[in-house]
């Protein structure tokens, strides 16, 4: 995710508003299933079930 402000500047930069799009739906796209895997690992413990585990 770190890299798509880069490359959604970059391409704005060079004109290229069909990558812009296509990248910034790729970043929404991240954003939101790291919001779904950080609410699964908080609400079922499974950050707490894997450090006991090891």
């Amino acid at each position: 995710m770190c890299r798509y402000g880069t490359l959604i500047a970059w391409a704005e930069e060079l004109g290229h508003e069909d990558i812009v799009r296509f990248l910034t739906t790729n970043l929404s796209e991240e954003k939101a299933a790291n919001t779904k895997l950080n609410t699964i690992a908080l609400r079922k413990g499974v950050n707490k079930k894997a450090s006991t585990a090891a």
